[in-house]
């Protein structure tokens, strides 16, 4: 993601970076250099990958991950809390550093989590992942006309035509283009992160990230017919993208296009290979009459 953030320009960087707090601009008492603020906002999306991580850990490897990491716990800490747990820890590894904490988990715990990422079990490839899921979570608290203008300045030409939100995040974490898709138009409403909302059209990933636990997520897209493999943030991202409207691909018993062409290629191919085997039979059997033929 360091690679994208240096390709913005410093007055871009400077809206992503006071995004969450527009008037720190002013109190700041000397303006900030480009590298300065793509390494905060890459700290900041670090912290969401180390939450992403811890999240998709069961209780029981939560405790244990914690008592390796020797996580220092306040006295009034309930050690069984997994919010409790999974507060410490976050706190222990962006002290720590992401990649330095991987180094420290065991290979079962690299192993499910890998699973759950659909990725393998190597710490590159779990990192990678959870640095997508973290830039897709950052990203995702921007209004569609700022990401239609960071897409445009990434020259994502077709992404930067889109009202997709989804769309939009996802052309800019991964840079590649999308082609434009319309959705339907919201209206702008306050984010308040500190109440738990309904899963409703306007809600964003963090007030879901940080309100639900997976079991409720879980039995939400159970209930719409959403696919309900994977961990929590395949599951928020699938939410959002139902709730925006935009079903493709997401819904139990969904097969995507590469599938779907394999299916008519391998059903073509069969049919054909069917046709050939009944003329090959065909003519043997004319051959075996004409024999016959000849013997009487």
């Amino acid at each position: 993601m360091t690679a994208v953030l240096n390709s913005l320009g410093l007055e871009t960087l400077e809206e992503l970076y006071y995004h969450d707090d527009p008037h720190a601009a002013k109190e700041e008492k000397k303006k900030l250099k480009k590298k300065d603020i793509v390494d905060a906002i890459s700290d900041k999306i670090d912290t969401y990958a180390i939450e992403v991580f811890i999240a998709s850990l069961p209780l029981a490897q939560l405790k244990t991950v914690a008592e390796k990491a020797k996580v220092p716990f306040k006295e009034e800490d309930n050690k069984n809390s997994r919010s409790v747990l999974s507060r410490r820890l976050t706190e222990q590894v962006v002290s720590a550093g992401f990649d330095e904490f991987l180094e420290t988990v065991d290979a079962d715990t690299l192993k499910a989590v890998a699973e759950d990422f659909d990725v393998k079990a190597d710490k590159k490839a779990i990192a990678e992942a959870a640095r997508t899921f973290a830039a897709e979570r950052y990203f995702g608290n921007f209004d569609v006309e700022s990401l239609r203008a960071l897409a445009e300045e990434l020259k994502l030409k077709q992404a930067a035509k889109t009202s997709s939100k989804r769309k939009l995040v996802e052309a800019i974490v991964t840079q590649e283009d999308a082609e434009p898709v319309e959705a339907p138009k919201k209206k702008k409403q306050k984010t308040d992160v500190g109440k738990k909302k309904a899963l409703e059209k306007g809600i964003t990933y963090d007030e879901i990230f940080q309100h639900y636990y997976v079991e409720e997520l879980r039995d939400f897209v159970k209930s719409k017919g959403i696919k309900v493999s994977g961990k929590k943030p395949v599951l928020i991202k699938r939410i959002l993208a139902y709730l925006a409207g935009e079903t493709e691909g997401i819904m139990a018993g969904d097969k995507t296009e590469k599938a779907k062409k394999k299916k008519k290629a391998t059903t073509k191919k069969a049919a054909a290979a069917k046709k050939g085997a009944a003329s090959t039979s065909a003519k043997g059997k004319g051959k075996k009459e004409e024999n016959g033929n000849g013997d009487e």
